[in-house]
């Protein structure tokens, strides 16, 4: 291409075309000039050059939504992708964004990275759970990975609000992947592993702390 130089009028149609739609190559072509001939005369217009390639879908809100949902049901990026009109790194950023891990970082119970419906057990036998930004506890019991712990969460659900960092989720019967709500305890701080609170006399699991009788 040529570094010829346009005429004032030339100049002026031209940046008139490029904010009509046309691109770089489009209107090189055009004029027979090189890509630094068209820079030079949208700036001397002091027109603002678009970004290379297809323009970027932010996919904030629904859409970005839409696109979490779909990723942790099990499908690839490139399908996604496909389905948004969108590339495949375009995609990738939004997943990284709302802070959902890629398949593969974490194990199933079967050790594979696969998810199952936006479930997946962590190697200490732990399940965790998807949740979008849109969940009503996403604040609270979000973690920087876009995963909660479902025991937590199916306790939250049965209190109708969220845990506080200092409430834990004791698993009665030991099995950490057995979330049932009614296998489930809510608790003050830690606890260690093998215990259950009862009552002596009658052997409920319905206990409550309660303050102490002064002498």
């Amino acid at each position: 291409m040529s570094h010829r130089k346009l005429t004032d009028e030339q100049e002026a149609v031209l940046v008139a075309e490029y904010q009509g739609g046309l691109t770089f190559p489009k209107l090189a072509a055009k004029y027979a000039v090189s890509f630094t001939v068209v820079d030079a005369a949208l700036r001397r217009a002091g027109v603002k050059a678009r970004p290379a390639g297809p323009p970027q879908r932010l996919f904030n809100g629904p859409d970005g939504d839409a696109v979490v949902a779909a990723y942790i049901s099990g499908r690839s990026q490139a399908s996604i992708a496909k389905e948004f009109h969108a590339s495949h790194p375009v995609i990738s950023r939004v997943l990284r964004e709302r802070h959902v891990a890629a398949r593969g970082r974490l194990r199933n119970r079967d050790g594979h990275g696969h998810w199952n419906g936006g479930r997946t057990v962590t190697p200490a036998g732990y399940v965790l759970v998807s949740m979008l930004t849109t969940h009503p506890f996403a604040a609270q019991m979000r973690n920087r990975m876009g995963y909660c712990q479902e025991h937590r969460l199916v306790m939250a659900q049965s209190l109708g609000r969220a845990l506080m960092a200092s409430e834990t989720v004791h698993h009665i019967n030991g099995d950490r992947g057995d979330n049932r709500i009614e296998n489930l305890q809510l608790r003050q701080g830690r606890h260690g592993k093998g215990e259950v609170y009862i009552c002596r006399d009658c052997g409920s699991h319905n206990v409550h702390p309660a303050p102490l009788a002064e002498d």
